[in-house]
């Protein structure tokens, strides 16, 4: 796999730290990962962009003109020559705001080439105007469309116009224009917010901590407090740059407040800072010596109210030092149970009162859950592992590429196309009728088709035949429908094709496509409607599930999917099917005699009389697996609807099929009503068992063990019914008989 990330800066600052820890950690699971940055230190193996003067006439320029991400174009033509060089199999874009790259010019390039792109936010900028936070503000323009920007001269200033409104219409329709891409938030906070923004329609938006190498921030020994001078207890704060934001003031009134205790800011601090009794160590890119920091505090304070993950935080928990936060935007979600306290507001009083707590019970009594806690939600290994897993597993890697799906596929229309007469119960009528119809005239076949429950399919099989007068051909024609739709169902919306394929054929879909041909165009036709479905567009919906109906007239239920897809149920779902099922074991005679005298009178004319007229019962097996499945996906459902919401008609599908599949056992021909909604499992169980990532290592387990459930399903099923389903090409000796 090829990943190329783009981010401003690389080997230095937090974002440029973990870009290149990324790009070292991927290498090790055989992933080619090369960064495009603009600023830091040259690396051997990443590619740098532009160049200072270009940086600053685009700085200019974007002041001027209140449009930040727009210019560079030379250097972004370049950027674009690059990666039609290197063909990535994925964009992952990160900081993109520091005035080195013509965004728009970039996004475009992503959408016509149709390269899956992730995008990790840092900060707020990617679903905002221009703001790279709003929370001090009390803005929430961007959920509105923004404009009148109340920090129009922050973060990225314009001096004169505001151009936010127009600049997040912009972003909205370039991220509607890419193909597929998905969100990573560095926090639950900031990944809950870009579900509310123009980001919301993300394939997938997911939250990954950011990480650190809890190798090197450990809990050390050092004389680093004795190198300068510090007798006492030490409340340490840590920033690159220190400023009003980051609570600069509020640690200076600390630290004149705290008699017993030394406060120490390392990073910039403006020249002309009054620091009263705090003291000031300059910033370090020593990891090492940050880590010796860390070890030697007693309590380590962050007071920035604006932080998207807080990374200096997650450091200093890595090192058993307990941490003091602000209830503000990420802060909180850093210092779990047992690892410090979150404050409620700046006040300095409030601040020094939860020092001092923490001093009192001594840091002994934090530092073991500190460190369990960084090591369960911050470890480096554990953070690059989750990203390779996402990319490998495909939310867009190559276990999902194309070519993987086109290839099974293929594989599948061979078996149906080359399939001997007696594969799939009624092959040879459809065979013998088809050779039949091949010298009528179109009169003949007209008049002929008017005998014929769905004449739609006798008409499409005697036109065809006219072409090609191979019933072979014709076989794998009507497949090629129905894998066209399993296709484009797949493409959309399945996180892991082979999960996929192994659920239709050992579910037995695929067999159920070829034990009838009018049944394997229907719900070809049925999976291509869904698009417009979760679209929420009835017409074309409509005049699909009629087409398929024309084929099977069996498909037509398939229209109440339209006003069930949305609703929300969650468990009242199960309790229902739950219900259906014991009254219909209850009262399956009585129930069956009405589906007798009901089914053909009461919607579906004849085209269901002979579902009608059969009084052949299922057993409740199938009821039981449905049910299982049901069970299994549901315990997701609050992520899954959370991240997609249009997946809510995934549940609702696989509801009407479970109590279609109860009906099953009063008329056994319900099955097949069953399985124009059953098919949604093929898209919804691989969903839910991709949220098993969120528990991590029980993701291969969980993915193992659901795919042996299916296959023993199918061997049990085929040997209880006379031996592995029989296969033979029609060539083959006796497979013409």
């Amino acid at each position: 796999m090829r990943v190329i990330r783009i981010n401003a800066v690389y080997g230095i600052s937090s974002t440029g730290r973990t870009v290149k820890q990324l790009d070292e950690g991927l290498e090790k699971y055989g992933v080619k990962s090369t960064t495009v940055f603009s600023s830091g230190p040259d690396a051997e193996g990443a590619y740098r962009m532009g160049s200072p003067a270009d940086v600053k006439a685009h700085s200019l320029l974007a002041r001027a003109f209140g449009d930040a991400g727009r210019h560079s174009s030379g250097s972004t033509r370049r950027l674009l020559g690059y990666l039609d060089s290197e063909k990535p199999d994925i964009v992952h874009l990160h900081n993109l705001h520091g005035n080195y790259i013509d965004v728009p010019m970039l996004l475009k390039y992503l959408s016509a080439r149709r390269i899956p792109v992730v995008v990790t936010l840092h900060d707020c900028w990617w679903y905002t105007g221009k703001c790279c936070h709003y929370t001090a503000d009390g803005c929430d323009r961007w959920q509105h469309g923004c404009g009148n920007c109340p920090r129009l001269k922050k973060d990225i200033p314009s001096w004169v116009f505001d151009r936010t409104a127009e600049m997040l219409a912009e972003k909205r329709e370039l991220f509607a224009s890419l193909d597929r891409y998905a969100v990573i938030g560095v926090s639950d906070w900031i990944a809950n917010e870009a579900r509310k923004s123009i980001l919301k329609d993300a394939f997938m938006i997911k939250r990954i901590y950011n990480w650190i190498d809890t190798e090197i921030f450990c809990p050390r020994t050092s004389d680093i407090k004795e190198k300068y001078g510090i007798t006492g207890k030490l409340i340490l704060g840590v920033c690159s740059k220190w400023s009003e934001a980051k609570g600069l003031s509020s640690f200076i009134r600390l630290a004149d407040a705290a008699e017993n205790a030394e406060v120490v800011l390392i990073g910039g601090i403006p020249d002309d800072t009054d620091l009263g009794r705090a003291r000031h160590i300059p910033a370090t890119d020593s990891q090492r010596e940050l880590a010796e920091w860390y070890s030697a505090a007693d309590v380590f304070v962050t007071l920035s109210g604006e932080e998207s993950f807080g990374k200096v935080a997650a450091e200093a928990l890595a090192c058993g030092t307990p941490v003091i936060t602000l209830n503000s935007t990420a802060c909180p979600e850093l210092v779990g149970e047992g690892c410090g306290e979150v404050v409620q507001n700046g006040e300095v009083g409030e601040i020094l009162a939860a020092v001092e707590r923490v001093l009192k019970a001594g840091k002994k009594s934090f530092a073991e859950r500190c460190r369990e806690f960084a090591l369960a939600n911050f470890d480096i290994v554990l953070g690059i592992l989750i990203i390779w897993g996402m990319l490998s597993r495909k939310i867009f890697g190559t276990a999902n590429h194309p070519v993987f799906l086109i290839t099974a596929l293929i594989v599948l229309l061979a078996m149906s196309s080359l399939r001997a007469p007696f594969v799939g119960a009624d092959t040879q009528n459809y065979i013998d009728r088809f050779n039949s119809q091949l010298t009528m005239t179109f009169d003949e076949i007209r008049t002929a088709s008017s005998s014929y429950k769905d004449p739609v399919y006798v008409l499409s099989a005697w036109a065809f035949g006219k072409v090609i007068p191979n019933a072979q051909v014709w076989l794998g024609f009507t497949t090629l429908v129905f894998l066209a739709g399993v296709a484009l169902v797949l493409y959309w919306e399945s996180p892991d094709y082979s999960f996929s394929l192994i659920y239709l054929y050992c579910m037995g879909i695929f067999f159920f496509s070829i034990t009838g041909l009018r049944q394997a165009i229907s719900m070809g036709i049925l999976m291509i409607s869904y698009y417009f479905l979760v679209k929420r567009q009835l017409i074309p919906f409509a005049l699909l599930v009629f087409l398929a109906s024309r084929f099977h007239g069996a498909a037509i239920v398939f229209i109440i999917a339209y006003p069930i897809a949305m609703l929300r149920a969650g468990w009242i779902r199960m309790l229902i099917g739950i219900m259906v099922f014991i009254i219909v074991l209850l009262f399956r005679d009585t129930i069956g005699a009405w589906m007798i005298r009901a089914v053909p009178d009461a919607l579906f004319d004849e085209r269901l009389e002979s579902y009608a007229a059969r009084t052949v019962r299922l057993n409740a097996s199938g009821f039981i697996i449905q049910a299982s499945m049901l069970v299994f996906c549901l315990r997701y459902r609050t992520e899954v609807v959370r991240e997609v919401p249009h997946r809510e008609a995934l549940y609702n599908l696989a509801s009407i099929a479970i109590v279609f599949q109860a009906c099953a056992m009063s008329i056994a021909e319900f099955f097949r009503v069953s399985n124009l909604f059953s098919w949604s499992y093929m898209l919804l169980i691989p969903i839910c068992i991709q949220h098993e990532t969120k528990r991590n290592k029980s993701y291969d387990l969980v993915r193992i063990t659901v795919m042996a459930a299916l296959i023993a399903c199918f061997f049990y099923s085929t040997i209880h019914n006379s031996g592995i389903v029989p296969y033979s090409f029609f060539w083959e000796k006796g497979a013409l008989q």
